[in-house]
């Protein structure tokens, strides 16, 4: 199974009622580190990926509305054509200040050549918050 690597940028914190603005999706720029947050840049947009992307990069933006500080909880579900789904979260405290904003967040997962083969196909990917789905989106990954 593809691992997941999850790291949210800028101590971010989400919310029930934040909204997702957009999605961005894309294998990792040169140079990416997932243990350093400034190395998180798509190298290009994309639908598809190769095992030799290394990973997927997906960076969501999340406005936050009044009342949504305090602390909150974030998912995303991986959910492959075969095998086990795989399921990253976090919860954390949103600050007073991020209400009314936008922020990114950023997320990866790995591509290891000999399982994506074993999992090449389409993949559906959810977004929740405090377990309300609020963003989805899709991806074929090919060996």
């Amino acid at each position: 199974m593809l691992r997941i690597g999850l790291t949210l940028v800028l101590a971010l914190g989400l919310a029930s009622a934040a909204q997702l603005e957009r999605l961005e999706m894309g294998p990792p720029a040169p140079g990416f580190d997932p243990a350093d947050l400034h190395t998180y840049k798509i190298a290009r947009p994309a639908r598809v990926f190769h095992a030799a992307d290394g990973a997927v990069v997906f960076v969501t933006y999340w406005r936050f509305e009044p009342g949504d500080a305090g602390e909150e909880a974030f998912e995303m579900y991986l959910i492959p054509p075969r095998g086990e789904v795989e399921r990253a979260g976090y919860s954390f405290d949103v600050p007073k200040s991020w209400e009314g904003r936008v922020k990114p967040t950023f997320w990866h997962f790995k591509l290891n050549p000999t399982k994506a083969r074993s999992q090449a196909g389409e993949w559906t990917v959810y977004f929740l918050f405090n377990g309300e789905l609020l963003g989805q989106t899709t991806f074929r990954l090919e060996p």
